[in-house]
């Protein structure tokens, strides 16, 4: 009896003393921070390369088995993806799916080869851990493929199948490169083809750095500034106030304010909490001189801006690839040409123009303002016509605009052009479509309400102007609804055009009339998660930005457990050496008696106080003896 609990306490000790020094000589895996505040956060469908499937939670519980499906717009097909830390061999990351909150994890923690992965639990072991590593770039330079390999073990990659979703050893067959795709993101922006018919790779913004908040304008500009991957979480409202003496003048003698500018560097998101996302006098750019800003997101801000700053457009980006505005109110003034200069609005609210390309504005509101939005090189001539025909290519869907009386949804040059589900109410002028552009027009309503606006203007040959006249414009429209306007909605002087944006990437659209129902309800920045939505999405709202469940983990019982033990030789003695800290498990002294410390030490070959036997206490399981 003596010896039964004499070799239970030395087992105990031995539990303990692993228990305290194992997280001290392994590899330390220290949580991000987390956001004080609730935004949309930024959710990501993990898509399957060989069959182009979603990785799917197939259950709410614990160890809910994970399988490959078809895009369903179901949280269970969404997953956040939360940075934890970085070490020698990359960023590693917890995944946690958004219709349950558990995280990805090997099945009972068992990181072999051939395990099931699960949705299960949100303690952030070390097997709870994933590097996701890019492994194929499209021909644009951003990253389309990647590997997801276990922390624990970096030859382990996720691996779909028919039977579900395993850890097997990496190959790099297509079943184990995945494709990371924003959730609620359509069009040009996502995943898709080019022009080329090339395949080419969702904007992801931050999705794969930290989060970090910002609550003033200059925190803002550092973060927006830096070449760090990351997500930036507004957190207070920013202003960026001067006096009209501080304003910069052109030569035209209207103010401007580039002291407020910030140029966005690559793979960046920016969004707005919901309790603060209002940004007054800030500017957002990119610029190839500073730094082209392409993979990023702006996502939940309500934007406005001082009525004499009438040569600023609030967002201006004439260069970076994949780019996505999405939530976005752009307030507008309470009437035009007001600035003491007496000189007209020049400004707009957007402008995608110049080598920018493969873009997304969706869900945006568009207020009261001359000019709404241009898109392609704002120049039309022979010279900028061999430099930018083709570009940018742009999806605008699920917007409104509020008496934004031009250039509403546009004024299109060079590029191509799906317009999808927009309201556009109260307008002069919808559509310019001018030199050498393409333009899609889908199940959009349109409605000129007092204006009577033009839909689309597609006159040529202005003074001086050959260029326009000379590469034509295309256009087609298709389920369109037009009220009040003294405008026909075919644009008489374009070219027939047979490109559908269908061939470039897939989308889902709805009537017309649904979309003005939609845009007015749920366009513009967001003050909760349960008025954040998507037309992708099958039940409005969005999960909490810490959505997990952390607290009301439930361990899988012992008896539960498969038997995965290893079979151990009892006749022989052993050392048991740390893997961290390269000492050995032993008695203090060899002292035999209880309360004995059980420590670390260097090794000096076989002792009495260093070696130990192994008994056999069935089902796999082992008794540690000294």
């Amino acid at each position: 009896m003596q010896t039964i609990k004499k070799q239970t306490a030395i087992f105990l000790i031995i539990c303990m003393v692993l228990a305290v020094c194992c997280p001290l000589f392994s590899h330390a895996t220290v949580p991000a921070q987390a956001i004080s505040t609730d935004y949309p956060v930024q959710l990501l469908r993990i898509t399957n390369a060989s069959d182009t499937a979603d990785l799917t939670a197939t259950g709410t519980a614990d160890r809910s088995a994970l399988a490959l499906q078809s895009a369903a717009g179901t949280q269970s097909q969404n997953w956040r993806i939360a940075y934890v830390n970085t070490d020698s061999k990359g960023s590693f990351y917890k995944l946690y799916n958004m219709s349950n909150g558990r995280l990805l994890t090997p099945d009972y923690y068992s990181v072999t080869a051939g395990t099931s992965c699960v949705s299960f639990g949100a303690e952030s072991t070390p097997e709870q851990h994933w590097y996701i590593i890019p492994v194929t770039q499209d021909k644009h330079g951003n990253d389309l493929y990647y590997k997801i390999v276990n922390y624990q073990d970096t030859n382990l990659a996720l691996t779909g199948g028919s039977a579900g979703v395993t850890l097997e050893s990496y190959t790099g067959a297509e079943n184990q490169k995945w494709m990371l795709q924003s959730s609620g993101l359509q069009g040009f922006g996502g995943y898709g083809k080019d022009m080329q018919n090339q395949p080419k790779s969702s904007t992801i913004g931050g999705a794969l750095g930290e989060t970090v908040e910002v609550s003033t304008f200059d925190e803002l500009k550092a973060a927006c500034e830096d070449n760090v991957t990351k997500t930036i979480v507004i957190t207070k409202n920013i202003s960026k106030t001067a006096s009209i003496r501080d304003y910069t003048t052109n030569y035209r003698g209207a103010y401007y304010y580039p002291d407020a500018y910030i140029y966005v560097r690559p793979n960046k998101t920016i969004i707005g909490s919901y309790a603060a996302n209002a940004l007054y006098n800030v500017y957002f750019r990119t610029s190839t001189s500073k730094g082209n800003g392409s993979n990023f997101i702006l996502k939940n801000l309500t934007l406005s801006h001082d009525t004499e700053l009438i040569e600023d457009n609030l967002m201006d980006f004439p260069c970076g690839i994949n780019l996505w505005i999405d939530h976005i109110t752009f307030v507008g003034h309470s009437a035009l040409n007001t600035s003491s200069t007496g000189l007209a609005d020049y400004d707009k609210f957007l402008c995608i123009y110049g080598n920018a390309n493969f873009c997304s504005v969706s869900n945006c509101k568009f207020g009261y303002h001359e000019y709404g939005c241009l898109y392609g090189e704002p120049k039309d001539s022979d010279e900028t016509y061999n430099s930018f025909q083709g570009t940018p290519c742009v999806t605008i869907d699920c917007n409104y605009y509020d008496s934004t009386f031009t250039r509403a949804p546009g004024l299109l040059r060079y590029g191509y052009y799906h317009a999808l589900n927009n309201y556009v109410y109260n307008f002069s002028l919808g559509f310019t479509v001018y030199t050498a552009s393409h333009l899609y027009n889908e199940a959009g309503y349109y409605d000129g309400s007092s204006q009577s606006g033009y839909l689309v203007n597609d006159r040529f040959g202005q003074a001086g102007d050959t260029a326009s006249s000379t590469y034509k414009c295309q256009y087609a429209q298709s389920g369109c609804i037009l009220e009040n306007s003294n405008y026909s909605v075919e644009a008489s002087n374009a070219d027939k055009m047979t490109w559908r944006p269908s061939a470039n990437y897939t989308y889902q659209t709805m009537p017309a009339a649904d979309a003005k129902r939609y845009c007015t309800a749920n366009a513009g920045a967001k003050s909760s998660r349960e008025e954040m939505t998507y037309v992708t999405f099958a039940e409005k709202g969005m999960p909490s930005a810490s959505y997990s469940t952390a607290a009301d983990i439930t361990m899988p019982s012992v008896k539960d457990e498969p038997k995965i033990g290893a079979v151990m030789d009892t006749s022989v003695k052993y050392r048991f050496k740390n893997a961290g800290s390269g000492l050995y498990l032993e008695v203090d002294g060899a002292k035999a008696e209880n309360g004995a410390n059980v420590q670390q030490w260097g090794a000096d070959g076989f002792a009495s106080h260093n070696s130990w036997k192994l008994i056999d206490a069935g089902d796999g399981y082992y008794y540690i003896r000294s």
